[in-house]
């Protein structure tokens, strides 16, 4: 089983541009899969924010983003990187996805990266809490590590199958890409981008 660290002493200790998953811009994946469903507008999610670099950037695009993550510190952080970035479309908020207390309904919601360090017996909790966000027609944007990723370290390994089984009868599978994970880590770790929709 991982052994994750504690998220807000890591952001409170820690610069961001360090952290192994730091990425300045939007996320390429995410970039074509929002060009691909040409989505342009609306109000979205990005769960587990972290630095809050993908949602500012979602927020230059012309989204209303809010910004969730466990960590008092990485909220500090990234609401001070908004301001900074003088963005002030995006809202950045402590929020647990397993003890939500966030209000939907959002066209989209973007996950990089906290759906795969939560333990498995949680899984269903942000299943349902997801499915509950999203608005009618809405699409989850997941991206998570893959079981081609060599290695125990780091979040978990998910196949194709664990994504489907996670969600399946709750949000649509759309898609399951295979990619990487761009940030700090050489070379970059193997992920899936997976896009998944509430039905109408």
């Amino acid at each position: 089983m991982p052994n994750f660290p504690s998220w807000n002493d890591l952001y409170a200790e820690t610069p961001v541009e360090r952290l192994p998953w730091f990425l300045p811009t939007l996320d390429p994946d995410f970039a074509r899969a929002l060009a691909a469903r040409q989505l342009a507008a609306g109000r979205v999610l990005d769960i587990g924010s972290g630095p809050g670099t993908q949602a500012i950037e979602l927020a230059a695009q012309g989204f209303d983003v809010v910004g969730s993550d466990l960590s008092a510190a990485a909220v500090a952080g990234a609401t001070k990187r908004a301001a900074s970035a003088g963005q002030g479309r995006v809202r950045f908020v402590q929020d647990d996805i397993l003890k939500s207390h966030l209000e939907g309904p959002f066209e989209a919601i973007f996950d990089r990266g906290c759906f795969h360090v939560l333990p498995p017996e949680c899984r269903s909790t942000y299943v349902r809490t997801v499915g509950h966000l999203l608005a009618p027609g809405g699409i989850l944007f997941l991206k998570c590590f893959s079981d081609q990723q060599p290695g125990s370290e780091g979040p978990y390994r998910l196949s194709p199958a664990d994504v489907r089984s996670a969600f399946g009868g709750a949000l649509d599978v759309l898609s399951i890409e295979r990619t990487v994970f761009q940030g700090n880590v050489q070379p970059n770790p193997q992920a899936l981008l997976c896009e998944l929709r509430r039905a109408s």
